[in-house]
């Protein structure tokens, strides 16, 4: 059994070495490939910082509290077909699928106003999507409105029907 570990620590203490040979070889310096991956993933992880920052997901009673208030612009991020048959009043439509921060919509909104995107439901992405677009042209107060036009009809909060 002794004999047994003995070739297992050589097999690990050789298999160390090879990698720190190659290390070598291969990038110059050992220390050099670990300190630019340490960057490129601080790097990585301050830029999902900076989204996760960026959009924040406010409820239902929120969502009412801005409506009430006329404090924010409601944005539709669903297909204008879906939107057309029903949205929350006065919010305007900007398709997530088809983004484009030249659209005359887009140009015409204030940067520094309040926005608050919206879908369907919780399980839709389209609006988180749509607030992240508007936050990476330069638009500041973007919210998320995570439980979406289902929600907002089911509590019977003002809507257009067609």
């Amino acid at each position: 059994m002794n004999i047994y570990y003995k070739k297992l620590f050589f097999v690990l203490l050789l298999s160390v070495l090879i990698g720190i040979i190659y290390n070598l070889y291969k990038n110059h310096t050992f220390y050099n490939s670990i300190d630019s991956k340490s960057e490129l993933t601080n790097q990585q992880s301050n830029t999902l910082l900076e989204k996760a920052k960026i959009i924040r997901l406010i409820n239902s009673s929120e969502a009412k509290d801005f409506f009430n208030k006329n404090d924010a612009l409601f944005l539709d991020a669903r297909d204008s077909w879906e939107y057309s048959d029903s949205h929350i009043l006065n919010a305007v439509n900007i398709p997530e699928y088809n983004f484009n921060p030249n659209n005359p919509i887009i140009k015409l909104l204030d940067k520094n106003g309040i926005y608050i995107t919206y879908c369907s439901a919780s399980d839709c992405d389209l609006s988180r999507n749509l607030a992240t677009k508007l936050k990476s042209i330069g638009f500041k107060n973007v919210l998320v409105y995570s439980e979406g036009i289902e929600k907002w009809i089911e509590l019977r909060y003002p809507l257009f029907r067609k």
